[in-house]
């Protein structure tokens, strides 16, 4: 009995939440599809309990149902090339063309070839999210692109 009290209550203020959501999402001018109301016919939500009730001693419960969080999802390691044994020489044209946000594979198709990999830093995990690869110019000047999670995110020289 006295669990499913909890279940009612906690049932009942994520009805509350969803509520002032919405409402928050209306005032601000937001569009909700299913809602055809005007700012002129507000509705007052319904009062939500106060009190969080208190389980029985003994019980081992914390005071209500807490909800389970989501695992969230660990994105996929992005496999960095291992890039030039020399660095690439490049003209400047080349190196304007790179982009902030490009990949890997755009990169080396811009460049001509991959640069040489000078700095990499590793995860706990083992993966590599960021990379920094050296290309020379002809007159013997060199610049560096970096890459995290395989997308450009500087470039220098």
């Amino acid at each position: 009995m006295k669990r499913q009290v909890l279940i009612a209550i906690f049932c009942l203020s994520l009805v509350a939440t969803a509520t002032a959501c919405s409402k928050s999402a209306d005032q601000a001018g937001t569009a909700n599809p299913g809602n055809t109301s005007t700012p002129s016919q507000t509705q007052t939500p319904s009062p939500t309990p106060s009190a969080t009730p208190t389980p029985a001693p003994g019980t081992g419960n914390s005071g209500g149902a807490t909800p389970t969080e989501t695992p969230k999802p660990t994105p996929t390691p992005v496999v960095a090339p291992q890039g030039s044994k020399d660095q690439p020489v490049v003209n400047k044209d080349q190196f304007k063309n790179v982009q902030m946000g490009m990949s890997f594979a755009e990169v080396e198709k811009t460049m001509g070839k991959m640069g040489k990999l000078i700095n990499e830093s590793k995860n706990d995990d083992g993966s590599t999210p960021a990379q920094t690869y050296e290309y020379k110019f002809e007159d013997g000047s060199s610049v560096k692109v970096t890459f995290i999670n395989g997308k450009v995110t500087s470039k220098s020289g």
